[in-house]
């Protein structure tokens, strides 16, 4: 009996341990804007199968996306922290290999090949960085970063239905004062989003079509808020080209927003 009971205390400190290493919550200090990754608990983030990383499998607006994490708050500082914006992280080297570690598990539990891997434009290198550790984990054919074009700000107020225009004006206005003047829906309140029209195009290079038409495109954009940008690339995309599927790749999606 006691010999049993032992036995049960080590396969209970192996599932502990089992759990512990790959369950990864955040810790946040606001007074010193950091962010690190805590192993006790899942806060503020969804990391999926305890027992070994999965990745996590949606539809949103009608289209097939795969991410690392679903996040459990509207502005996670995670993604905040790997953009190098108002929060960092506590421990760089730390945080980021656990990234890492946890992006090469899922994408090893892909088990599909892509032909062609995207990035969607983005006013921040994340994207690039992304696409930097997945091309050497994902199987594919070709690679490109500036595949997609932004419209200006101007171009996407130009085609805002009337109604819209005053109400948006100002925030079109700041895109023009500090973004450049590219249209960027992080200037956009969330609720309004649904309500723009078309943001980007393709680089309008017909002689990529031997490598779109007919291929499995991946997508690759950083985090999702309300799958809009999604949305207007994959429009983009087929706008030009007929590929035969098209599949998005994020490390963050909202906890509710499959559809």
């Amino acid at each position: 009996m006691t010999q049993m009971l032992v036995m049960v205390d080590k396969i209970d400190n192996i599932i502990r341990e089992s759990i512990n290493s790959v369950l990864e919550g955040l810790d946040l200090d606001p007074v010193y804007g950091t962010v690190s990754m805590n192993a006790d608990h899942q806060n503020y983030v969804d990391t999926n199968d305890a027992w070994s990383p999965q990745p996590y499998y949606s539809t949103i607006n009608g289209h097939r996306v795969i991410s690392l994490f679903r996040n459990k708050w509207e502005h996670n500082p995670l993604i905040w922290a790997l953009k190098n914006k108002k929060w960092k992280f506590k421990n760089p080297r730390y945080d980021i290999m656990f990234l890492l570690r946890r992006l090469v598990a899922v994408t090893k539990e892909l088990h599909e090949n892509f032909d062609v891997i995207i990035t969607t434009p983005s006013s921040s290198n994340l994207n690039n960085e992304l696409l930097s550790r997945v091309e050497k984990l994902i199987p594919h054919s070709k690679s490109y970063k500036n595949f997609f074009v932004k419209y200006s700000a101007k171009e996407v107020y130009d085609n805002l239905p009337n109604a819209y225009k005053k109400e948006l004006n100002v925030y079109f206005q700041k895109m023009q004062e500090v973004n450049n003047g590219i249209f960027s829906y992080k200037y956009i309140p969330p609720n309004f989003r649904n309500k723009i029209g078309e943001t980007m195009h393709t680089n309008g290079e017909l002689k990529l079509s031997k490598e779109i038409n007919g291929k499995q495109i991946l997508i690759l954009d950083d985090t999702v808020t309300t799958g809009k940008t999604l949305s207007d690339s994959a429009k983009a995309l087929m706008a030009t080209f007929a590929p035969a599927s098209i599949t998005f790749f994020t490390i963050m999606i909202p906890q509710d927003i499959d559809s």
